[in-house]
């Protein structure tokens, strides 16, 4: 069992036109790194985050979806990261992600290619 080691408070501020939002967000961790190394930490989880929900809002049009009733939301979540993930595993040259998904919708041997590298 992992102890608490620090507890992290960040101050942020966005400017959007002339609306200017702040807030506090707190982390807890069992890493004891300086303030600077949490810091960076907090912002690469972050930007991977923000980065994978583009990806998956682009491709799939996931901000459109309305799935919100009991475990559907998680489960479809999951389906979407293999998903994602398949695609990603298929070099295809100057092929988006969202237009190879569309593409093995329409082509059952792209579709085998991108099945097969899994299993």
């Amino acid at each position: 069992m992992e102890l608490l080691s620090s507890i992290v408070a960040i101050d942020s501020q966005r400017i959007i036109g002339n609306t200017t939002t702040q807030e506090t967000r707190y982390f807890i961790s069992s890493s004891p790194a300086p303030a600077a190394r949490m810091l960076a930490a907090v912002r690469l989880h972050w930007g991977i985050e923000k980065q994978l929900h583009w990806v998956l809002d682009m491709s799939f049009g996931e901000d459109q979806r309305r799935i919100r009733k009991d475990n559907a939301p998680a489960n479809v979540a999951i389906i979407r990261h293999a998903a994602l993930n398949m695609l990603r595993k298929t070099p295809k040259d100057r092929m988006s992600v969202k237009r190879m998904r569309k593409a093995a919708g329409w082509d059952d041997l792209l579709l085998t290619e991108i099945l097969a590298r899994v299993f």
